[in-house]
């Protein structure tokens, strides 16, 4: 009588996602302290919080961004509901505020309406060193709203921000538009 051996295959241990990273330690507490002074400067500057989802109606980017571009053609996570919804993870912030602006009737209410935002954003490219797939962004909008003295006073916000991490080292400087935090960010000093 012969044998048979069943051969057991091991399994690998789970890994985070291509290009999506766990962030812990030091990092974390850089991270997170970034995104505390940038509230605190917001808050100071007349800036109300906002968070949206992190899942919208498809629509809301392709009609917003406009399909043809890169965001929408290539770099959009979409997925469809048992329901047959069309949904997609936010690959920005803006679709997403203007939708709530809208939903909402804030342009019904004194302007300006300024809002700052945090949270999580999701592209599909290909990663390279230092970008991820999934990245935290910080964004301040005022929707229809351009003077320039408010203008000159978000440059000025900018100014303020901290030049060093909580470890000492030297941070990037940020786009005044949007500001952008990845975790690399934090570690790319090291």
């Amino acid at each position: 009588m012969s044998t048979i051996k069943i051969k057991k295959e091991k399994k690998e241990p789970s890994t985070a996602p291509k290009g999506m990273r766990d962030i812990i330690g030091d990092d974390y507490y850089d991270f997170q302290g970034f995104f505390e002074k940038a509230q605190e400067v917001a808050i100071y500057y007349g800036f109300k919080p906002i968070e949206t989802p992190m899942l919208e109606h498809e629509d809301v980017f392709t009609s917003t961004i406009g399909e043809g571009t890169d965001i929408v053609d290539k770099e959009m996570y979409t997925l469809r509901t048992k329901g047959g919804d069309h949904l997609a993870l936010r690959p920005e912030h803006t679709a997403s505020l203007m939708r709530a602006y809208i939903e909402h009737g804030m342009q019904n209410q004194p302007q300006p309406v300024m809002f700052y935002q945090s949270g999580p954003v999701f592209r599909h490219d290909n990663p390279q060193a230092g970008r991820y797939r999934q990245f935290t962004q910080f964004d301040r909008r005022r929707p229809r709203f351009r003077q320039e003295r408010h203008r000159r006073a978000c440059h000025q916000k900018h100014r303020d921000y901290p030049r060093r991490s909580r470890r000492g080292e030297p941070l990037r400087r940020q786009s005044t538009r949007s500001l952008t935090r990845n975790a690399a960010l934090v570690t790319s000093a090291n």
